[in-house]
């Protein structure tokens, strides 16, 4: 099992799993090399939770109850990221001005994200949902949680500080 500082930096540990993978970021293409590029499909066994790498949990800043048991598994990365991330025991994280756009699709569990308003929203399976950039509140994930998730790749450089 592979594991490394998660809340460190998402860009070292997503650069770590793009080195596993052969993949690596860069600038979107000039056209002349775009005609070079392919197109990347998402494998259903990444989706289904195969090759998770485990990462260590996130700051206790962060972290209110339980998200001891985290994994990930990057699947592109270029001018945004897509990855799996899930949770093997759930639990409850704060967002404090959360610091990037994400949009999540839920592929297994449920999550809650409760406002600093105290508006509550719930997303099951198949569902899919953006938390924004600045978002205040709770998010509470169900054990065995499995997401995928795309984060604009600066977005997520510049704020990955916030959970180390």
């Amino acid at each position: 099992m592979i594991r490394f500082n998660y809340g460190r930096a998402w860009s070292v540990g997503l650069l770590f799993l793009a080195m596993l993978s052969g993949a690596h970021a860069a600038e979107p293409p000039t056209p002349a090399t775009s005609a070079a590029l392919a197109v990347v499909a998402f494998p259903p066994d990444a989706l289904g939770g195969a090759g998770l790498v485990a990462i260590l949990p996130y700051n206790k800043a962060v972290t209110i109850a339980g998200l001891q048991k985290l994994s990930a598994r990057e699947l592109f990365s270029g001018a945004f990221a897509a990855f799996v991330w899930a949770t093997e025991d759930g639990g409850t994280m704060l967002l404090n001005d959360n610091p990037f756009d994400q949009l999540a699709q839920v592929l297994a569990g449920t999550a809650t994200l409760t406002g600093a308003d105290g508006t509550v929203r719930q997303f099951a399976v198949g569902e899919t949902y953006v938390v924004p950039k600045g978002y205040s509140g709770t998010w509470t994930l169900t054990p065995g949680y499995r997401h995928i998730i795309l984060v604009e790749t600066r977005q997520l450089q510049a704020g990955i500080g916030q959970f180390e």
